[in-house]
């Protein structure tokens, strides 16, 4: 070993010098990485050398694994930096780049996914592509390469000009967006999909329903949670109640189920809560368990919606699981804003951080003094008083389908709104006080808990994954005593504990006992029902919170997974928009207020006002004080979102204000009127040269994320509401037709388009509630009977509070049509009342709570 004073330094790339968490774990290759960038096309061109395009991300499992296969063996990388010029990109960040080249390896290949490979000639013409490859197989397809491009060069630049032109197509206009302050065509043009497609779009959902375990795959894997497909069934269920009712392939019940199995499986963590990106079978048993951002933003709307139509409070449970998640994980403290994502390996294997065997179950459990563990709490300092609530935030459904558990997560009364979600450090319950009480000794808790859940040392990992080493076991709910109809897992449980004691034979004379302290007394099998302590469910609901508290605990002190710190604009706008909506549905400010510091924190540093003919620029990325990229039209649409659901939730006219900035920087920079529709990107925006394939990207389906353009359409037809702009109305109809050909035959892969096409289906419903001063209290039995009581899925909503004059002067400002609302709403001596217009027809006001619920129920 060298002495210290004479070691090297690592060895260090270009991307030594990037801010992206992806980027940065490459910095240490041997390849020599260059960022996307015009220095890496210049030294293409100049060297004449194909180009090595590699993309993923910083969560990305198999990225790992080419990396440490591929881009970390000296001879690979030798290879690469002799024959090719290497740019790594972070698909989060240059999202623009990353769907241009996966449009080419899914056109050539018939699918993609991450990391994506592509080779491509010094111009960024690409000429093969793929996605993972093993090391020599990698490495035999670079030295194949090399010797085409040395010895048929023309032949293939030949090969990228046919993809270009065969398999890509022509581009439709790669010129800036133009200018539609006042769109082409009448104000009331016809929208192209009607409601025989919104029927089309539900039966089709119904042919690839899975019966067996939900899902929209047709019965295959890998399932995604894809909440816009049930957004729109729920929303097809508003319209159509009655549909395939009692036939279990209704709407709600398609919906409800593939909710249930969800929450029964792999894909919800239940010891630390929050949502794994994707099942890799069709049980939703074995999780792919990265944790992303924007997954537990959308499918959180989707489960307050579920809420709203059904008043089921197992879906308030599960609200207040992930997002107190995201608020103890991935909300950063110093900023407000929120991180984009939690990494599947830790350890060097994916999943370890949430894999336990029965043996490590049992050690946390036989714990002496457990370690202690931080609590989230995002309605404020009133949930630290009661202990019991403790697991507030964590979401059990075995436990939460017990009518007890329910009553106990029924909603109490909100705290005062802190300014943010906080943590707070609290003890575990006591063992012995807890167990004493029940009746059973720390060794029998571990052993009931592995065998509700099946983690067993002896049994083989549950297959096929690479996932899990042997003995140990996911707690994804593989569990024995489950009815599909009936989520009564505990009570199941119970009678059979106690049945298997009503049937056992006498004991031997002399039986070993099971020592709370004791390892080794614990049967190394799983043993027969009738040597468990047979507990009432109450009993089970208790013992099983404390075993997983304790799980909880340990677990805190294993590596974490990395945590891919970077803001992305457009997933903070997801999230902002689902903490606004819990704040609405839940009617708990708390989360209002999260949702606000972060929106507040982008508009402070992600978003250049207007200046002179200059629109505002959103930028799409922040880390580390660095602020970059111009936005993409899905930054500026999923912003435009969570500002609308801002000011439902607060009733401040600032978060409007910012919704229509937003909206018009948008149509700005991004709309096209000759195509009608928003480019993907601004290639202007950032200031930056036009580099590699330039696509402009208008269209696009619905994937795991909803498309720009589908969430556009839904905020323009809610502004155009809202404001009483009929310019935004006539937007949102040429980008739901421009999308008529696939809406009308195959709308299953556009439902989120489809979600804005109902909406523009539907009534406008426009519901105005004027406050006068000193009314408020009375003020809100009626939002809750319009957003708690009620699933009514499009429809604006102004609260005028006559206590808060400034706002009543902004809200005039900006919705004129309003100042007759907002004079009676100054008026002391008032009462609240509700006004209702559909399709520009009002109704006398509404003053008593019983017309009021009865309206709105009507309106559902």
């Amino acid at each position: 070993m060298q002495p210290a004073s004479t070691m090297q330094p690592p060895r260090v790339n270009a991307l030594a010098h990037e801010k992206s968490p992806y980027l940065l774990q490459h910095q240490h290759n041997p390849v020599d990485w260059l960022p996307w960038g015009p220095p890496a096309f210049e030294k293409a061109a100049r060297e004449n050398k194909p180009i090595f395009l590699s993309i993923g991300y910083a969560t990305c499992h198999w990225c790992h694994v080419m990396a440490h296969e591929s881009f970390e063996d000296r001879q690979v990388a030798d290879f690469l930096n002799n024959h090719f010029v290497a740019i790594k990109v972070d698909r989060e960040e240059n999202a623009d780049v990353d769907r241009t080249y996966m449009d080419v390896c899914t056109a050539l290949t018939g699918s993609g996914g991450w990391p994506l490979s592509c080779f491509l000639a010094p111009d960024g013409k690409p000429f093969f592509a793929g996605t993972y490859f093993p090391r020599e197989n990698f490495l035999e397809i670079c030295r194949r390469i090399h010797a085409l491009w040395s010895r048929e060069r023309e032949r293939v630049l030949e090969t990228a000009q046919s993809i270009i032109q065969n398999v890509i197509g022509e581009p439709l206009d790669t010129s800036r967006a133009q200018p539609a302050r006042q769109p082409s065509g009448a104000i009331n043009e016809a929208l192209r999909v009607k409601v025989e497609h919104l029927h089309l779009c539900a039966d089709q959902l119904r042919e690839a329903y899975d019966p067996h375990w939900g899902g929209f795959n047709r019965g295959r894997g890998p399932k995604f949670p894809t909440p816009h497909q049930m957004q729109f069934l729920l929303r097809h269920f508003v319209r159509n109640p009655g549909d395939h009712e009692g036939e279990g392939i209704s709407d709600l019940a398609m919906t409800e189920k593939t909710l249930y199995y969800m929450r029964q499986g792999g894909i919800f963590d239940r010891i630390g809560a929050g949502l794994h990106r994707y099942a890799t079978e069709r049980r939703w048993r074995i999780p792919h368990f990265e944790k992303m951002l924007y997954d537990q933003a959308l499918v959180s709307v989707l489960l307050l919606e579920a809420l709203q139509a059904t008043q089921d409070p197992i879906h308030e449970a599960a609200v207040r699981s992930l997002l107190g998640y995201v608020c103890a994980v991935l909300l950063d403290p110093v900023t407000g804003a929120f991180a984009a994502a939690e990494d599947a390996d830790s350890e060097g294997q994916e999943g370890m951080f949430y894999l336990w065997s029965r043996r490590q179950v049992l050690d946390a459990c036989l714990l002496a003094t457990p370690p202690v563990r931080r609590m989230v709490v995002v309605g404020g300092p009133g949930a630290q008083q009661n202990q019991d609530r403790l697991e507030e935030y964590q979401w059990h459904p075995e436990e939460a389908s017990h009518p007890r558990a329910r009553d106990a997560m029924a909603p109490q009364t909100p705290p005062p709104p802190p300014p943010t979600a906080t943590l707070l450090a609290a003890e575990l319950p006591e063992t012995h006080d807890l167990l004493a009480d029940v009746g059973i000794s720390a060794a029998q808790a571990a052993e009931l808990f592995c065998r509700f859940y099946q983690i067993s040392a002896t049994d083989p990992a549950p297959q096929p994954t690479h996932h899990t080493q042997k003995g140990e076991e996911l707690l994804e709910g593989r569990v024995p005593f489950t009815d599909p109809h009936k989520a009564n897992n505990l009570v199941a449980f119970s009678q059979a504990l106690a049945e298997a004691h009503r049937s056992a034979p006498p004991p031997p004379s002399g039986p070993p006992s099971v020592d709370s302290g004791s390892a080794a007394a614990v049967p190394r099998n799983q043993p027969d029902l009738s040597v468990l302590p047979a507990l009432t469910p109450e009993k089970l609901e208790r013992v099983f919170r404390w075993v997983r508290a304790r799980l909880q605990a340990c677990r805190e002190a294993r590596p974490r997974p990395l945590k891919d710190d970077k803001v992305i604009a457009c997933w903070n706008g997801f999230v902002i928009a689902a903490l606004a909506k819990a704040a609405q549905v839940l009617d708990d400010p708390g989360y209002a207020a999260a949702g606000a510091r972060a929106a507040d924190f982008i508009f402070e540093r992600m978003v250049r006002p207007a200046e002179g003919s200059e629109p505002l620029l959103l930028s799409r990325r922040y880390r580390d004080g660095q602020v970059a990229l111009a936005g993409f039209s899905e930054d500026y649409a999923a912003m435009v979102w969570g500002c609308t659901e801002l000011y439902e939730a607060t009733f401040e006219p600032r978060w409007l204000d910012r919704a229509r900035q937003l909206q018009e920087a948008m149509i700005t920079r991004l709309w096209n009127d000759q195509v009608g529709s928003f480019r993907f990107n601004d290639p202007q925006g950032g200031g930056q040269p036009a580099l590699g394939l330039q696509l402009p990207h208008y269209g696009g389906e619905d994937g795991a994320l909803p498309a720009a353009n589908s969430v556009a359409a839904l905020n323009l037809a809610r502004l155009g509401l809202l404001l009483a702009e009929p310019r935004y109305r006539a937007m949102a109809v040429r980008l739901v037709s421009r999308q008529s050909d696939e809406l009308t035959e195959l709308p299953i892969a556009m439902t989120a388009m489809m979600c804005a096409a109902d909406a523009l289906l539907s009534p406008e419903l426009e519901i105005t509630l004027t406050i006068p001063p000193e009314t408020m209290d009375a003020a809100k039995p009626i939002l809750r009977a319009v957003f708690r009581d009620n699933f009514l899925p499009f429809f604006s909503l102004h609260v005028l509070n006559g206590e808060k004059p400034e706002d009543l002067a902004h809200i005039v400002r900006l919705c004129p049509h309003l100042e007759p609302h907002c004079d009676e709403a100054r008026v002391a001596g008032g009462q609240p009342r509700l006004f209702l217009c559909e399709n520009k027809v009002c109704a006398a006001p509404l003053r008593s709570l019983a017309d009021i619920r009865q309206q709105a129920e009507g309106l559902a």
